[in-house]
Parts: C-alpha cells; sequence; structure tokens
C-alpha cells in the first residue's frame, strides 16, 4: 500500500505494497522470524488503485476501505477518513494507535514499539527515531567506515566521506553544501537511478546488490523493486535482498548474520575475484 512515486499509502496497483505489508504481517503475528516468500507475495495482493480520489462511487469506496483495513488492520473508517491514503509515517503512527504505540521511524519491527505519548498527530509522526541500541550503532558507522577507507581500501582523497547530509544550522537552516539528490523544485526530477545507468555502462563487470529491511518504512522494498524496474541497469547484474528489520536491518543479529553472508557471496562472485 505504498506507492513510490507518491510515497503515500492507498489502495495501489497489483505489486506495490511490500513494506506495509510485510509490517502488517508482523503486527497480525508480533513474531519477528522471517516472513516467508509466498507470504509476501498475499501481501502484496492488492486491491483495485484509489488513483480516482474523490471520483471513487461511495460503495467502492467503502468496499476499498474494508479491503485495506483487513490487509493492515487500521479500522475501515479510518481509511475513508484520511481519502484512503497514509503516508508512510502516518502508517506508522495509526498501525497501533489502538494500543497506544508507534512504530519507530527507522528500526521497525521487530523493535519495540515505543508508547505514543502526548502532542498532535505530527508530532508522534515525526518520532520516535530509533531505540537506544541501534542509534549506538549510528553513531559508531560514520568511523568505522571512515578507518575501512583508510585502512583497508588504502583511499587517500583529500575530502571527507560523508555518510549522511550534514545538520541544519540552530536555526534551522540547511548548509550551503547540503545534499540536493539532483532536484530543488517539484517540478524537477531525481533521476539518481541514470548515474548508476552510466557507470554501468562504462563498467561492463559493475554489478549492484540492493539490500533493504522488509519492514523499512523510509527506502521501502517495494521501492527499489520498482526503482530497479524502472532503471535501465542490466537485469543480469543486479540483485535485490530483503531482511527482517528495518531501515537498519543489520541491527537484528540474524539479519546481520543473512547479510554478511551474501555480501561475500557477492564479492566472491565478482570478476577477478
Amino acid at each position: 500500500m505504498l506507492s513510490p512515486e507518491t510515497d503515500r499509502m492507498g489502495a495501489p496497483a497489483r505489486g506495490r505494497g511490500t513494506a506495509a505489508g510485510c509490517v502488517a504481517s508482523w503486527r497480525r503475528s508480533r513474531r519477528s522470524a522471517r516472513i516467508s516468500s509466498r507470504r509476501m507475495q498475499a501481501d502484496e495482493r492488492s486491491p483495485p488503485t484509489s488513483a480516482s480520489g474523490g471520483d471513487l462511487p461511495a460503495g467502492e469506496r467503502e468496499r476499498l476501505a474494508e479491503r485495506l483495513a483487513s490487509l493492515t488492520g487500521i479500522p475501515a473508517s479510518r481509511w475513508v477518513e484520511r481519502n484512503l491514503r497514509l503516508s508512510k509515517h502516518d502508517f506508522r503512527v495509526e498501525l497501533l494507535a489502538a494500543e497506544g504505540l508507534v512504530l519507530y521511524r527507522y528500526a521497525g519491527p521487530p523493535a519495540v514499539p515505543e508508547p505514543a505519548g502526548e502532542g498532535s498527530f505530527g508530532a508522534r509522526v515525526a518520532g520516535p527515531v530509533n531505540p537506544t541500541g541501534v542509534s549506538a550503532i549510528v553513531d559508531a558507522l560514520e568511523p568505522a567506515v571512515a578507518a575501512h577507507l583508510k585502512d583497508f581500501l588504502e583511499v587517500d582523497w583529500p575530502d571527507d566521506y560523508r555518510g549522511m547530509e550534514p545538520p541544519a544550522d540552530a536555526e534551522g537552516r540547511a548548509p550551503a553544501d547540503g545534499w540536493r539528490w539532483g532536484a530543488t523544485s517539484p517540478f524537477g526530477d531525481w533521476p539518481y537511478m541514470d548515474s548508476i545507468a552510466r557507470a554501468m555502462e562504462r563498467a561492463p563487470s559493475m554489478r549492484l546488490l540492493i539490500c533493504t529491511g522488509l519492514f523499512d518504512l523510509t527506502t521501502t522494498i517495494g521501492a527499489a523493486r520498482h526503482a530497479v524496474r524502472q532503471s535501465a541497469w542490466p537485469r543480469e547484474r543486479v540483485r535485490t535482498a530483503g531482511y527482517a528489520g528495518g531501515h537498519m536491518m543489520y541491527s537484528v543479529e540474524a539479519s546481520l548474520r543473512e547479510l554478511s553472508g551474501d555480501l561475500r557471496d557477492f564479492v566472491k562472485s565478482s570478476p577477478g575475484t
């Protein structure tokens, strides 16, 4: 129920909604075990598109709301109130609202959800970001990457490696060297796939492995698959993989082991290794 184009959840075309489907499946089962591919496919069987918006007849709107409720556990009345659409972060708040809980922005299941707390709906959407353990992993990443580049890969570039966008200043102003993602206007385009396509054309041995957390509601597995389908990347040189966990699926021990194994296999199978 998540459209890669609009970043909103609703009643999409078949084949989307993997992240929302996985999170909803976790809610129903409350297990941290990996969801089988068969179950994932079942959760991807989405109802007809709600792109018609307000033009949908009342009966069809109610039928779609009931179908969305059966897929997510969010009441049909709430889907109707939200015009059959929820942003991915609205979904985090709505999913466990009846239990007074909200999912973390990045960690996702199986991390234990936080109490929703007081404040406006927008305030609850803004947080929480990560549980303490995951935040510690984030803090350790940048120095670990810097050491790996310098000591193992022997990269001697004079520029700093930035894994995240520079933070805003005290007044909330974006830094002059902030990331622009290729467009600064709603009328622009973000053709980030094109640069990878050009690199793969210039380097015939280049391959791509895209790893995503099944429960990630920030950069979703559905969006990753959509990017592959819509790109000019040679399909035989691209692989996608999904792991139980959120945006940082490697914070889950079992997923870390699985991801590490996949990365080793990927590197070992590279030409010339």
